[in-house]
């Protein structure tokens, strides 16, 4: 299985002003050049990445306890697919967020991707400010979902502990 998952990284204090911050990010991609390209970006910027060449090895990382913050997801895979994967992940995995990466831009596949779940999707070749943009907007979606649940959380307990009406006294 040519799945790399890399541990916490000793220089995360050193990163905390960098966009990543200590996010985890799951690369997978059957192109080593481009995984490999992902994974050195995304490090740059502060993201702790694992990375895996086929849709199998990206089951098999999440299967096997890996919580990325992101999934990027490649649509052409030898094996199951990118969108089989995505597929599958949310059938396992449902809360994981999924920006597929394609050179194929189709309509039909985009809109297939967004109805399996998928946050975004970027075309390859993409600008680097690009997939900057679109792993801020998903992962500050992200945010604002737990925050939401968060509050609705504590929002139900106050609600179970208030008496909104009572007997006549």
């Amino acid at each position: 299985m040519a799945a790399k998952r890399k541990s916490d990284s000793a220089r995360a204090e050193a990163r905390a002003g960098l966009p990543g911050r200590g996010l985890r990010v799951l690369v997978v991609d059957d192109a080593e050049g481009i995984r490999t390209y992902l994974a050195n970006l995304l490090e740059l910027s502060g993201y702790d990445v694992d990375t895996a060449e086929d849709g199998r090895c990206a089951l098999a990382l999440l299967d096997g306890g890996a919580a990325p913050d992101v999934v990027i997801l490649d649509v052409m895979m030898p094996g199951i697919d990118g969108i089989e994967t995505l597929r599958r992940i949310r059938d396992r995995h449902g809360s994981v967020t999924v920006v597929m990466l394609s050179v194929v831009g189709k309509a039909s596949t985009i809109v297939e991707a967004m109805q399996l779940g998928a946050s975004d999707y970027i075309n390859k070749p993409f600008e680097e400010e690009e997939l900057q943009m679109t792993l801020d907007k998903v992962l500050e979606q992200k945010s604002l979902e737990r925050q939401r649940q968060i509050l609705s959380e504590e929002l139900q307990r106050y609600r179970d502990g208030v008496v909104w009406a009572s007997a006549p006294m």
